[in-house]
């Protein structure tokens, strides 16, 4: 589906179609010029856009021509690959990232002062370690955007560190993000690395706002949800109950629906992270992830 602008009777007769040939069902995939990634929105997306009053209609309108056509239905549980709905971005069961900042100081040298990239988002840990080779070396762009078009690859500082010198510091930073440590001038590393984790909410969009200044979450787009906690499930299943379950959708996909799904997860994301994973790993493993941040 472009977007929820097409006719509903267009969409009617076109599943009846696929239905008068022999097909055995249909897979409902809103996709919004892939969110939006492919190109602007050629129609009003306020009006047309996710969980709008005239997506909910054409959705009905594919279920009763489903039923009618003896057809079952799989629906995308959101806009382009069902990866989030629209929410408040400040929803916390949005997806989080795992984001980090570095600083390399010399052998003899001493590190004092903020941690790096402080205030970037809630701390996982601060570490450090032993700098053995360092080198440029080049990535593929994974961004889900034309940029990976136009710029395939991209460079990166990297680092082979000493495993048995990763020491975690976390619990030497002071309260305002200070850190003072003095590095030995006589380890046979001759460079050092002070290294800070932290996750934040992502922001991802699964797909743009329907207006340059959204009123409501309807208007702003869908985000990318936390895969990894029930809160994030949470945020889906309650858009779909008060947004798209309406007006006879729920009685109609009980009738004929088979899967409510996710056509894969495109979420682009540094190091995917969820608020309770450090305390779930450490439950898990008895050792705290963080003090491995710099090697994920």
């Amino acid at each position: 589906l472009p977007d929820a602008s097409v006719p509903p009777a267009a969409v009617a007769a076109d599943i009846k179609s696929i239905g008068s040939i022999g097909a055995g069902g249909v897979e409902f995939l809103p996709f919004y010029n892939y969110g939006g990634r492919v190109g602007a929105p050629v129609t009003d997306w306020v009006t047309y856009g996710y969980g709008t009053p005239a997506y909910n209609a054409i959705l009905k309108a594919a279920l009763q021509a489903s039923k009618e056509s003896g057809l079952r239905i799989d629906l995308c549980m959101g806009p382009q690959s069902g990866q989030g709905v629209p929410a408040s971005p400040t929803d916390p069961g949005l997806a989080y990232d795992m984001v980090f900042d570095y600083k390399t100081v010399q052998a003899g040298e001493t590190f004092d002062g903020k941690v790096p990239g402080y205030g970037l988002g809630q701390l996982i840990s601060v570490t450090q370690a032993d700098v053995l080779t360092e080198s440029i070396a080049e990535f593929p762009n994974v961004k889900l955007d034309a940029s990976a078009i136009t710029n395939p690859f991209y460079n990166r500082t990297t680092f082979k560190v000493s495993e048995r010198s990763i020491t975690d510091l976390t619990k030497t930073v002071k309260p305002d993000g200070s850190l003072s440590i003095e590095f030995p001038a006589t380890t046979s590393a001759k460079k050092h690395i002070v290294f800070a984790a932290y996750y934040k909410l992502n922001l991802e969009r699964a797909a743009i706002p329907g207006s340059g200044t959204p009123q409501n979450i309807l208007q702003n787009g869908s985000f990318a949800v936390d895969h990894f906690s029930a809160g994030g499930a949470k945020v889906t299943t309650d858009f779909l109950e008060k947004y798209v379950m309406g007006n006879g959708v729920r009685d109609l996909f009980k009738q004929i629906g088979n899967y409510i799904w996710e056509d894969s997860l495109e979420i682009y994301s540094t190091v995917f992270w969820t608020p309770k994973l450090q305390a779930t790993f450490r439950k898990l493993h008895s050792y705290d992830i963080g003090k491995y941040a710099m090697l994920l």
